[in-house]
């Protein structure tokens, strides 16, 4: 069921870092801080069954004490522009329209928007909400041409170019480090 999800985290007073492993031992996803406080977590969407393995460190091998280790099986649900995983999946939007509550479901989501400009237009592209976000902007031909992690408030991300008439992809994701499953922001496109 492609709204499964494995979730494994630590809680416990130590900075955790987890790395999770297939089968075959190859890694497949790395976490820092996506638990509560220092914690590790990670989200992944179950694709087939079988075994999984996760390592867990302190984050710079300086401290030791105890941890505990939770495994289990969540239901996700994704929002309503899902699935826009991709730039061939990416909803076109309208600049100026009612801004977008998105998710990050699992917690290393993308999620894709396009837009179009019917005349050259400064353009402020912009998140909200209590995740860290990441944006990158690019032109019709998949070039990127800006990028931004914390211009806007707090670790939400803003983009403000002058940009030609045209169409427009944009990718949003969470820096990986503070990825959070479920966590929601609003994106809004304003054009002048």
């Amino acid at each position: 069921d492609r709204n499964t999800i494995l979730s494994v985290e630590t809680r416990g007073g130590l900075d955790t870092f987890l790395d999770l492993y297939d089968s075959t031992g190859l890694p497949m996803l790395e976490n820092d801080d996506g638990g509560e406080g220092d914690n590790g977590r990670i989200d992944l969407f179950i694709e087939k069954a079988g075994r999984y393995y996760v390592k867990v460190r302190h984050y710079d091998g300086s401290d030791q004490g105890e941890y505990q280790v939770f495994a289990q099986f969540v239901q996700a649900t994704p929002d309503q522009w899902e699935p826009d995983d991709s730039r061939g999946e990416a909803r076109e939007t309208e600049p100026n329209g009612t801004p977008q509550t998105k998710n990050f479901t699992p917690a290393d989501d993308q999620d894709w928007v396009t837009f179009t400009l019917g005349e050259t237009s400064t353009v402020e592209i912009k998140t909200t909400g209590d995740v860290d976000t990441y944006i990158r902007l690019f032109d019709r031909l998949g070039n990127a041409i800006a990028e931004d992690d914390d211009g806007g408030d707090d670790y939400n991300a803003l983009i403000e170019r002058l940009l030609q008439t045209g169409q427009y992809f944009i990718r949003i994701h969470q820096v990986e480090g503070d990825a959070v499953f479920g966590a929601e922001y609003t994106l809004q496109i304003i054009a002048d």
